[in-house]
C-alpha cells in the first residue's frame, strides 16, 4: 500500500509540476517525461495511473493519445508487444496525420517492435513517414526530434552495412549525460553495442555500457529497464571473455531488476545466458536447474511470439484496408465531379486495389518464412513429448553425448556429404544404438531427418546474410549444404520452410529491392 501511495503521489506531483512547466517546454512532451519516469521501473503502476485517466470522463483526445502512447510504452517495457501494438493503432496514421510528439513517438515506437519481430521491411515503411512526415511539420521541437531519430537510423545503418568503415560513428554516441532524447539515445546505444559484439569488439562494447550504466544512475527514471538491457549486454562482454563467474553476476542482478517489469523476452534471455555460463564453468547442478527455468519460459515466449507476429500482422492490414478505404472513398468523389472519366478512374483504382493486394499477400508469405527462419530449426532443448526408449542409456553417458551434439550443431561437420550415423558416432566416441536414441529421444526426430534440419538452417542463414547466395544455381546451394543432389535438396527444403528454395529466394530478392527503393 505504502509503495502504491508513493508511485501515486509522485505521478499527479509530475501532472502538477507539468501545469507550472508548460509556459517554458511543449505540455504533451513534459507530461510524457514525467510519466515515463515511472514506466521504466515500475510499469504496472504506471498502467493503473494511465487506465484510471482514460476512463476519467474530463479526458481530453489529445490527453487520450498521450496516455495511449504511455500505455503502449509500459506493456513494451514489460515485453507484452500485442498489447503494446493494439494501443498504438488505436487511431491510424499516415505521413499527414503526424503533428504532434504523441505521433511521432507513436510511429518510432511501432518500427522498434517490428524490428524485435524481424518484420524489418515494414519497420522501415514507418521511419520512412517520419522523413515524409518531417517536411511538413513546423513545430521546432517535434521536428528536432525526428531529425533526431533519422540520424541515429541513418549511422546505425551504416554501421550496420560496414562496421569497419562507419565504426567512428557509432562510437561517437558514447556521452549520455547531456541528451535531449534520453531514451532515444539508449534505445540505439544499445544496438551499436550489439554490433560491436557481432564485431568482438568488446572493449569498444563495454565503453558504451559503462556509458549506459552512468548515465542510468544519474537519470533515475530509466535505471530499471535500461539497467537490465546494459546488464544483459555487460553479461555477454563477459562471457566471451571468458569472466564466467562475473557474467553470472550481471545476469543475478538483471534478474533482479526484473521482478518489477516481468518481462518474459528477459527472463528467456537471462536463463539462456546463465546456461551457457554454467557449462563453460562445467556446472552440472546449476545447469540443470538453469535449463529447467529456460525450457519453462521459453515455452511462454515462442507461444507468445507466435501471438504478437500475427497480432502485429493483423493491424498492419487493418490499417493498409483504411488507407486504402481513405483513398478509394477520396476516388468515390471525383468519380461524381469528372463524370467522363469514371472508366479511367475505376482502371487506376483497380491498378491500386491489385497493388495493395500483392503486397498484403507477400507480406502473409513473408511472414510465414520468418517465422520459420526466426526460430532456431534445431533447438538445443525442447519439450520432449512422450517417447518409450527403445534401450536404457546411462544418465552421465546421455548428457555428454547432449552437449557434443550442442558443439556438433555450432560447427559446420554437418555439411560434409559422407557424414553418416555410424561416421558421426565414431566421432562422438560411441556406438550408433546409443546415438540414434539420443537424437530420437530428445530431438523428437531420425538421424537424417536431424542432419538434413541443420543443413537448411545454415543455408537459409547463408540466403539471408550473404547476398551472393541469392546469385547462385540451385544445385550450388544443394552441394554447399551437404546435399548430394538438387533434388534432394529441394525437397527437403520445401519440407522443412514450406517454402521451395526458389521462391524463398524470390521473396527475398523482393525484399531486398523494396529495401533499396
Amino acid at each position: 500500500m505504502i509503495k502504491q501511495f508513493i508511485f501515486s503521489a509522485l505521478f499527479f506531483y509530475i501532472i502538477q509540476a507539468n501545469v507550472i512547466y508548460a509556459q517554458i517546454a511543449p505540455k504533451q512532451e513534459s507530461l510524457l517525461n514525467g510519466i515515463e519516469s515511472l514506466i521504466f521501473i515500475n510499469p504496472d503502476e504506471s498502467l493503473k495511473i494511465a487506465m484510471h485517466l482514460l476512463e476519467k470522463e474530463n479526458t481530453s483526445e489529445e490527453e487520450i493519445d498521450d496516455l495511449n502512447l504511455l500505455v503502449a510504452i509500459a506493456y513494451k517495457v514489460k515485453g507484452e508487444y500485442g498489447k503494446s501494438l493494439e494501443y498504438l493503432y488505436k487511431y491510424n496514421l499516415n505521413e499527414n496525420q503526424i503533428i504532434s510528439i504523441s505521433n511521432v513517438k507513436n510511429i518510432y515506437l511501432r518500427a522498434q517492435i517490428l524490428r524485435k519481430l524481424l518484420l524489418e521491411r515494414q519497420a522501415t515503411d514507418y521511419l520512412n513517414q517520419l522523413t515524409i512526415a518531417k517536411k511538413n511539420i513546423t513545430d521546432v521541437f517535434v521536428k528536432s526530434y525526428i531529425e533526431e531519430v533519422l540520424r541515429l537510423e541513418e549511422l546505425y545503418n551504416q554501421s550496420r552495412d560496414n562496421y569497419n568503415k562507419n565504426i567512428h560513428f557509432a562510437d561517437q554516441i558514447n556521452q549520455g549525460e547531456k541528451v535531449k532524447f534520453p531514451t532515444l539515445i539508449l534505445d540505439y546505444l544499445i544496438e551499436f553495442v550489439k554490433l560491436d559484439l557481432e564485431n568482438k569488439q568488446f572493449d569498444l562494447a563495454r565503453k558504451k555500457v559503462d556509458t549506459i550504466l552512468i548515465f542510468n544512475e544519474k537519470n533515475k527514471n530509466t535505471i530499471g529497464y535500461y539497467n537490465i538491457e546494459a546488464l544483459l549486454l555487460l553479461s555477454k562482454i563477459d562471457f566471451y571473455e571468458n569472466n564466467y563467474l562475473e557474467a553470472l553476476k550481471q545476469l543475478e542482478k538483471a534478474l533482479s531488476f526484473n521482478d518489477a517489469l516481468k518481462n518474459k523476452y528477459i527472463q528467456d534471455e537471462i536463463y539462456d545466458q546463465e546456461i551457457v555460463n554454467y557449462l563453460a564453468l562445467n556446472d552440472t547442478f546449476s545447469f540443470k536447474n538453469a535449463n529447467v527455468d529456460f525450457e519453462r519460459i521459453h515455452s511462454e515466449v515462442e507461444s507468445l511470439d507466435q501471438e504478437t507476429t500475427n497480432i502485429a500482422y493483423n493491424l498492419i492490414l487493418e490499417e493498409n484496408n483504411y488507407k486504402k478505404n481513405l483513398k478509394e472513398a477520396y476516388y468515390v468523389r471525383l468519380f461524381r465531379i469528372i463524370g467522363i472519366s469514371t472508366i479511367v478512374i475505376l482502371f487506376i483504382l483497380f491498378l491500386f486495389w491489385y497493388k495493395n493486394y500483392q503486397r498484403n499477400k507477400s507480406l502473409l508469405e513473408i511472414i510465414s518464412y520468418l517465422k520459420v527462419t526466426r526460430k532456431n530449426l534445431i533447438s538445443n532443448y525442447k519439450e520432449k513429448k512422450e517417447y518409450s526408449k527403445k534401450i536404457t542409456i546411462p544418465q552421465k553417458t546421455e548428457e555428454i553425448l547432449l552437449s557434443k551434439l550442442q558443439k556438433f550443431e555450432k560447427s559446420s561437420r554437418f555439411l560434409n556429404k559422407d557424414l553418416s550415423l555410424a561416421v558421426l558416432a565414431g566421432q562422438f566416441e560411441t556406438n550408433t544404438k546409443y546415438l540414434s536414441e539420443i537424437i530420437n529421444s530428445n530431438y523428437n526426430v531420425n538421424y537424417n531427418t536431424y542432419i538434413n534440419k541443420l543443413r537448411i538452417s545454415y543455408i537459409v542463414d547463408k540466403l539471408k546474410t550473404d547476398s551472393n547466395y541469392l546469385n547462385y544455381k540451385i544445385s550450388y546451394l544443394a552441394e554447399s549444404s551437404g546435399f548430394s543432389s538438387h533434388s534432394s535438396f529441394a525437397t527437403v527444403f520445401k519440407s522443412i520452410t514450406g517454402i521451395s528454395p526458389v521462391k524463398f529466394i524470390e521473396l527475398l530478392k523482393e525484399e531486398k529491392e523494396k529495401s533499396v527503393a
